[in-house]
């Protein structure tokens, strides 16, 4: 997350339109415009004069949003992958195993869509097997893996893709196979 404190604001414009008025903030955060409508010129206002609070407080703006590091949500304090395996622990114990598999298929192919590294970086507790597989710890059925390396077998197509495979042998029943 890059900040900075070049910000400039500049004061509110109004535009007077056939159906209703709208009052626009405008600011500059590291010479990238940015512009925020609202429908009173109360709550422009506001807005306004939170950047200009942020600013004498000698607070950073992220470049990415041109907002105050302040006005972070809470959601990004959190990245995907916690949520995802925060989830998955809360919701494990009263899965059924289809549902199990479903939720691992649908938040492995999420995760990894939203990685920025490649996916057999992420398997560091894991090893590769002679045919190219990622090859972890055995995980149990009855608790939810905490770290995608206590997975079993993690397969990644061989094209180099982001899309994967993730198998996990759960015990005896899946053995007897």
């Amino acid at each position: 997350m890059e900040t900075t404190y070049d910000v400039k604001i500049y004061k509110i414009l109004t535009y007077k339109g056939a159906r209703k008025t709208t009052y626009t903030v405008r600011w500059v955060v590291a010479g990238k415009r940015w512009r925020e409508p609202f429908n009173t010129v109360a709550l422009a206002e506001g807005f306004r004069s939170e950047l200009i609070q942020a600013t004498g407080k000698g607070e950073a703006f992220v470049i990415a949003t041109g907002l105050p590091v302040s006005h972070r949500s809470k959601s990004a304090a959190m990245s995907w992958y916690k949520f995802a395996v925060e989830y998955v622990d809360a919701r494990w114990p009263e899965l059924g195993g289809n549902s199990r598999r479903n939720t691992a298929k649908t938040l492995t192919a999420t995760t990894i869509a939203l990685l920025r590294a490649r996916p057999t970086e992420l398997f560091q507790g894991g090893h590769r097997s002679g045919d190219g597989r990622v090859v972890g710890d055995q995980c149990r059925t009855d608790k939810a893996p905490g770290r995608l390396s206590e997975m079993s077998d993690v397969s990644t197509l061989p094209s180099g893709s982001l899309v994967g495979y993730v198998s996990c042998s759960t015990g005896p029943a899946a053995r007897a196979r």
